[in-house]
């Protein structure tokens, strides 16, 4: 699953003091399973970073991966300068998370079922 990592940053060290960091991630237009998008970072009402992912998590994660908040006990974002455990040391006012629907058109529906099948021919 650790195929390819996109990194959304800026530009400019973040100065102490409260700040607003927001993730826009927008699906393509096909939300089903694998399909890609785009995200834009923004700091402070300021875009700062974007960036377009071909492909996402298609079904699962890995069982030991968690949705950490203030503290990363498992992967970091980036393994070359950040080593787990990771704690935030600051303190979060508030946090908004809004989950995207998955929706699944006839065709892609029909799709993923040919997928699935090819793939219990392969296991046999």
């Amino acid at each position: 699953m650790d195929l390819e990592r996109f990194r959304w940053e800026g530009t400019q060290v973040l100065e102490p003091g409260k700040h607003s960091v927001v993730l826009d991630f927008k699906r393509d237009v096909d939300p089903g399973f694998g399909q890609g998008g785009s995200g834009v970072l923004n700091v402070d009402g300021k875009d700062v970073a974007s960036e377009t992912m071909p492909h996402i998590i298609r079904l699962t994660a890995t069982a030991d991966e968690t949705f950490d908040i203030g503290v990363d006990t498992r992967a970091s974002v980036d393994d070359r300068d950040n080593q787990p455990p990771l704690r935030f040391i600051g303190k979060i006012e508030k946090l908004t998370f809004k989950p995207i629907p998955l929706v699944i058109t006839a065709a892609k529906h029909k799709v993923i079922q040919q997928e699935a099948q090819a793939a219990k021919n392969r296991a046999q």
